[in-house]
């Protein structure tokens, strides 16, 4: 039940540091969306998802952004 984030941050800055910035900020964009949208999130930021969903959550908003981004 516990969240994420952290080490999709770490992640992040993993990704942009090897010079793949591209896909940092892609989960960056993706992670900060699926916040704001608030219906995905684990218990311990006061919501009600699991792990697992919240994490499916963010995979398919990546796979959206990069299909606007391609267009």
């Amino acid at each position: 039940m516990a969240n994420p984030s952290a080490l999709l941050f770490s992640g992040i800055n993993m990704l942009r540091t090897i010079g793949l910035p591209r896909f940092g900020d892609l989960i960056a964009e993706a992670t900060s969306n699926v916040y704001t949208e608030g219906k995905f999130l684990t218990k311990d930021v006061g919501g009600n998802s699991t792990t697992t969903e919240f994490t499916k959550r963010i995979i398919k908003e990546i796979e959206d952004l990069d299909n606007k981004k391609k267009k």
